[in-house]
Protein backbone atom coordinates (compact mmCIF):
# COMPACT_ATOMS: atom_id res chain seq x y z
CA UNK A 1 0.00 0.00 0.00
CA UNK A 2 0.92 3.11 -1.20
CA UNK A 3 1.14 6.10 1.25
CA UNK A 4 0.91 9.63 0.40
CA UNK A 5 1.04 13.33 2.24
CA UNK A 6 -0.77 16.34 1.37
CA UNK A 7 0.41 19.40 0.80
CA UNK A 8 -0.26 22.19 3.19
CA UNK A 9 -2.55 24.50 1.06
CA UNK A 10 -4.37 21.01 -0.60
CA UNK A 11 -5.22 20.42 3.29
CA UNK A 12 -6.84 24.41 3.40
CA UNK A 13 -8.59 23.26 0.71
CA UNK A 14 -10.12 20.56 2.08
CA UNK A 15 -11.41 21.72 5.45
CA UNK A 16 -12.99 24.90 3.56
CA UNK A 17 -16.30 22.87 2.82
CA UNK A 18 -16.06 21.43 6.88
CA UNK A 19 -15.40 24.96 7.94
CA UNK A 20 -18.42 26.19 5.87
CA UNK A 21 -21.19 23.64 6.50
CA UNK A 22 -19.77 24.33 10.37
CA UNK A 23 -20.12 27.92 10.47
CA UNK A 24 -23.76 27.37 8.69
CA UNK A 25 -24.71 25.39 11.14
CA UNK A 26 -24.20 27.75 13.85
CA UNK A 27 -25.89 30.43 12.09
CA UNK A 28 -29.57 30.76 13.12
CA UNK A 29 -32.42 29.55 11.55
CA UNK A 30 -34.35 31.83 9.58
CA UNK A 31 -38.20 32.86 10.91
CA UNK A 32 -41.17 31.06 10.00
CA UNK A 33 -44.65 32.99 10.35
CA UNK A 34 -44.75 32.08 13.88
CA UNK A 35 -41.66 33.14 15.18
CA UNK A 36 -41.96 36.37 12.73
CA UNK A 37 -45.67 37.27 14.10
CA UNK A 38 -44.35 36.19 18.06
CA UNK A 39 -41.00 39.03 17.57
CA UNK A 40 -43.68 41.59 15.60
CA UNK A 41 -45.64 41.19 19.25
CA UNK A 42 -43.49 41.28 21.46
CA UNK A 43 -41.70 44.41 20.31
CA UNK A 44 -44.99 46.08 19.32
CA UNK A 45 -45.51 45.46 23.11
CA UNK A 46 -42.02 46.65 24.28
CA UNK A 47 -42.46 49.90 22.19
CA UNK A 48 -46.04 50.74 23.67
CA UNK A 49 -45.12 50.05 27.40
CA UNK A 50 -41.66 52.36 27.19
CA UNK A 51 -43.82 54.88 25.46
CA UNK A 52 -46.13 54.91 28.51
CA UNK A 53 -43.65 54.79 31.05
CA UNK A 54 -41.49 57.89 29.32
CA UNK A 55 -44.51 59.64 29.79
CA UNK A 56 -44.77 58.37 33.18
CA UNK A 57 -48.73 57.84 32.17
CA UNK A 58 -49.47 55.02 34.50
CA UNK A 59 -53.17 54.49 33.29
CA UNK A 60 -51.15 53.97 29.46
CA UNK A 61 -48.80 51.58 30.65
CA UNK A 62 -51.42 49.22 32.77
CA UNK A 63 -53.25 48.78 29.81
CA UNK A 64 -50.52 48.08 27.92
CA UNK A 65 -49.66 45.88 30.32
CA UNK A 66 -53.17 44.40 30.56
CA UNK A 67 -53.43 44.38 26.57
CA UNK A 68 -50.69 42.06 26.34
CA UNK A 69 -51.06 39.62 29.08
CA UNK A 70 -53.19 36.99 30.36
CA UNK A 71 -55.34 37.81 33.22
CA UNK A 72 -53.62 35.27 34.83
CA UNK A 73 -49.76 36.40 33.91
CA UNK A 74 -47.43 35.80 36.74
CA UNK A 75 -44.10 37.39 37.41
CA UNK A 76 -40.89 35.79 39.22
CA UNK A 77 -37.83 36.95 40.16
CA UNK A 78 -35.49 33.82 40.12
CA UNK A 79 -34.00 34.77 43.55
CA UNK A 80 -37.77 34.52 45.07
CA UNK A 81 -40.30 31.61 45.80
CA UNK A 82 -43.36 33.32 44.69
CA UNK A 83 -44.84 34.77 41.97
CA UNK A 84 -46.53 38.20 41.61
CA UNK A 85 -49.93 38.09 40.23
CA UNK A 86 -50.66 40.60 37.22
CA UNK A 87 -53.25 42.70 39.20
CA UNK A 88 -50.13 43.01 42.09
CA UNK A 89 -47.73 44.39 39.25
CA UNK A 90 -50.52 46.80 38.47
CA UNK A 91 -50.99 48.61 41.89
CA UNK A 92 -47.23 48.92 41.81
CA UNK A 93 -47.21 51.73 38.86
CA UNK A 94 -48.48 54.92 40.63
CA UNK A 95 -45.89 53.95 43.22
CA UNK A 96 -43.61 53.59 41.25
CA UNK A 97 -44.23 56.65 38.98
CA UNK A 98 -44.38 58.70 42.29
CA UNK A 99 -40.80 57.76 43.02
CA UNK A 100 -39.54 58.98 39.63
CA UNK A 101 -39.04 62.68 38.44
CA UNK A 102 -37.47 62.04 35.41
CA UNK A 103 -37.05 58.87 33.05
CA UNK A 104 -33.67 59.40 31.67
CA UNK A 105 -33.75 56.11 29.59
CA UNK A 106 -35.78 53.04 28.99
CA UNK A 107 -34.80 50.31 26.29
CA UNK A 108 -35.99 46.67 25.47
CA UNK A 109 -34.06 44.15 23.48
CA UNK A 110 -35.45 40.49 22.27
CA UNK A 111 -32.08 38.39 22.84
CA UNK A 112 -33.89 35.31 22.48
CA UNK A 113 -37.16 33.61 21.00
CA UNK A 114 -38.28 30.47 19.76
CA UNK A 115 -41.82 29.01 19.02
CA UNK A 116 -43.15 25.64 19.36
CA UNK A 117 -47.04 24.95 18.56
CA UNK A 118 -48.59 27.59 20.09
CA UNK A 119 -45.98 28.83 22.82
CA UNK A 120 -43.09 30.92 22.45
CA UNK A 121 -40.41 31.76 24.20
CA UNK A 122 -38.74 35.13 24.72
CA UNK A 123 -35.29 36.41 26.32
CA UNK A 124 -35.81 40.33 27.22
CA UNK A 125 -33.05 42.43 28.21
CA UNK A 126 -34.34 46.10 29.94
CA UNK A 127 -32.51 48.88 30.55
CA UNK A 128 -33.98 51.41 32.84
CA UNK A 129 -32.84 54.80 33.85
CA UNK A 130 -34.52 57.20 36.00
CA UNK A 131 -34.26 60.17 38.31
CA UNK A 132 -36.19 60.89 41.36
CA UNK A 133 -36.62 60.19 45.11
CA UNK A 134 -37.10 56.41 45.14
CA UNK A 135 -38.71 56.78 49.29
CA UNK A 136 -34.86 58.24 50.23
CA UNK A 137 -34.60 59.22 53.61
CA UNK A 138 -32.80 61.78 52.54
CA UNK A 139 -35.09 63.56 50.44
CA UNK A 140 -32.66 64.35 47.74
CA UNK A 141 -32.52 63.42 43.54
CA UNK A 142 -31.09 60.07 43.22
CA UNK A 143 -30.16 58.44 39.98
CA UNK A 144 -31.63 54.42 39.54
CA UNK A 145 -30.69 52.08 37.23
CA UNK A 146 -32.30 49.01 36.67
CA UNK A 147 -30.66 45.89 34.62
CA UNK A 148 -33.03 42.92 33.64
CA UNK A 149 -32.59 40.04 31.84
CA UNK A 150 -36.09 38.07 31.81
CA UNK A 151 -37.75 34.93 30.20
CA UNK A 152 -41.12 35.09 28.88
CA UNK A 153 -43.38 32.17 27.88
CA UNK A 154 -46.11 33.67 25.13
CA UNK A 155 -49.20 31.88 23.77
CA UNK A 156 -50.94 31.93 20.78
CA UNK A 157 -54.54 33.39 21.32
CA UNK A 158 -57.72 33.85 19.09
CA UNK A 159 -56.71 37.63 19.71
CA UNK A 160 -52.77 37.13 19.22
CA UNK A 161 -49.67 36.37 20.71
CA UNK A 162 -50.45 36.99 24.85
CA UNK A 163 -47.45 37.08 27.60
CA UNK A 164 -48.60 33.84 30.04
CA UNK A 165 -45.54 34.38 32.73
CA UNK A 166 -42.26 35.90 33.07
CA UNK A 167 -39.21 34.93 35.36
CA UNK A 168 -36.32 37.95 35.62
CA UNK A 169 -33.03 35.85 35.97
CA UNK A 170 -30.91 39.00 36.09
CA UNK A 171 -31.63 41.79 37.83
CA UNK A 172 -29.11 44.51 39.11
CA UNK A 173 -30.48 47.49 40.84
CA UNK A 174 -28.10 50.19 41.34
CA UNK A 175 -28.71 53.78 43.17
CA UNK A 176 -25.83 56.50 42.20
CA UNK A 177 -23.85 53.89 40.11
CA UNK A 178 -23.73 51.29 43.52
CA UNK A 179 -25.41 48.20 43.90
CA UNK A 180 -29.04 48.19 46.17
CA UNK A 181 -28.24 46.27 49.20
CA UNK A 182 -30.10 42.48 48.28
CA UNK A 183 -29.43 43.11 44.78
CA UNK A 184 -26.30 41.78 42.92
Amino acid sequence: MRSFTLHRPLKFLIAIPMLLAMAAAALPTPEGPKERALRATVNKFMNEYIAAWKKLDVNAAAKVFETYTLATYTAKDSREDKPVSRKDILATYAQQVRSISKLVGFKAQITKLSVSGGKGMVQIRYMMKATGGFNNPDGKEHMFESLRTSDWVWTSTPKGWRGVSSVTAVNQILLDGKPIKGNP
